[in-house]
């Protein structure tokens, strides 16, 4: 019997169509939270002849952000070809999205194409090793996906709406169909008319007769003038930019995932000290909000290594 269930993360409401079954999800996560717990390296089974099959097949996320990388440029982007990617979907969703934020008196998001590579990722990776969950199977969630694949990315707040449907018979499924069961739920609707988000991106990624739905949103404060690397090491010297977003740089952090400081500095020159122990590291950009008050910005994660290559 065909029917839909909200998770419990979407409050409650049902909603049921015949042959229609659609659920949701929602995600809203705060600048502090680094996530990624210890994950287990992919297996690797010569048996499988090409990379598509290797990919295919894969069941764990690489742990260290160079090898997760690399992962997903060979398997989560255009080597998909049992996906289809849903562009012209996308636009109308996206279109809605803004009308929906207008109507609220909000000025509309900017299209992002970071968080749309974020979210046309996940929706693949979903898809591939059937799961519906703002949580990987190794734990990272939308702001850990925008750390590791975002190399130069600053943002503040980020935040994730998800939608499943599957088809029934006859095919009911429509361009804005996923748009308009996110905006059914107060909370997803919530996450749409937030006025700190400043910027979106979104996929709508199909294998077979199931579709997922993903928007990425969140409040972006500026990019680095390079790349941060996916490795650091004791004596990295790396220059951030005066300012970001209008506002004076004031300084870094680096902290362990589980919060452990290891480093800090008063400028824009971060430097990595000597240290014990690898693991991954995240950057913490200090940026000044008044003469006495920093804010606390998110940058990207990296590999921690105890000496250079």
């Amino acid at each position: 019997m065909p029917g839909s269930r909200w998770d419990s993360l979407s409050g409650a409401l049902n909603f049921c169509v015949t042959f229609l079954c659609v659920f949701i999800l929602l995600e809203q996560m705060p600048n502090r939270s680094l996530g990624a717990d210890e994950l287990v390296p992919a297996p690797v089974d010569i048996s499988y002849t090409t990379a598509a099959e290797r990919c295919a097949h894969t069941q764990t996320l690489p742990t260290d952000v160079s090898s997760y990388l690399q992962y997903a440029s060979r398997c989560l982007g255009e080597n998909a070809p049992e996906m289809q990617m849903l562009d012209g979907d996308v636009l109308v969703m996206f279109h809605r999205l803004n009308e929906v934020r207008v109507e609220q008196g909000l000025a509309p998001v900017v299209w992002h194409p970071g968080a749309a590579e974020v979210a046309r990722l996940h929706g693949i990776d979903m898809l591939r090793r059937d799961y519906f969950s703002h949580q990987s199977l190794e734990g990272l969630r939308n702001d850990d996906r925008l750390r590791r694949l975002r190399r130069n990315e600053i943002f503040g707040y980020a935040g994730e709406n998800l939608a499943w449907y599957r088809d029934g018979w006859p095919e009911t499924y429509n361009p804005g169909l996923l748009q308009e069961q996110l905006e059914l739920s107060p909370r997803h609707f919530d996450v749409m008319i937030n006025a700190d988000y400043s910027h979106a991106g979104a996929a709508i990624v199909r294998h077979g007769n199931t579709y997922v739905g993903v928007q990425v949103f969140l409040s972006a404060e500026g990019y680095l003038d390079e790349n941060w690397p996916s490795r650091i090491f004791p004596g990295l010297t790396f220059d951030l930019p005066t300012e970001l977003n209008g506002r004076p740089v004031g300084g870094w952090i680096l902290e362990r995932k589980n919060g452990e400081m290891l480093a800090r500095g008063r400028t824009n020159r971060v430097i990595v000290p000597e240290v014990d122990g690898e693991g991954l590291v995240r950057l913490v950009v200090l940026v000044q909000a008044s003469r006495s008050h920093f804010l606390m910005l998110n940058g990207p994660v990296s590999d921690l290594a105890t000496h250079a290559p």
